[in-house]
């Protein structure tokens, strides 16, 4: 076998491995980019959700706040409820406060 053949072989297979790999990390980069997109998506979804609660969360408090404020027919359990709601979720520091006080002044 002459060099020139031993090159020819060599220049052979050095193509067909470059090629290989080629292939092989497209196949990876296709089979593996949608996982990334979904995760992504996920993500976001899972984003959207917490907001989702924590507006509901917001809304649920000032309802609570204003039912306490102004519905006088609650009797001292139904106001310790609120109260205690309140002190342990509301986001605002100072309702949680609040909260605590008119506990103690139950």
């Amino acid at each position: 076998m002459s060099r020139t053949e031993s090159l020819d072989k060599f220049v052979g297979l050095a193509t067909l491995t470059i090629l290989l790999v080629a292939t092989v990390s497209m196949l990876v980069s296709v089979i593996f980019s949608p996982n990334i997109k979904n995760t992504n998506k996920s993500n976001e979804l899972q984003i959207a959700h917490k907001q989702f609660y924590i507006e509901k969360e917001v809304e649920t408090m000032e309802i609570l706040k204003q039912e306490y404020l102004t519905n006088n027919s609650l009797n001292k359990y139904e106001k310790r409820i609120i109260l205690n709601y309140i002190h342990q979720f509301d986001p605002n520091p100072k309702y949680r406060e609040w909260a605590k006080q008119e506990m103690e002044n139950l």
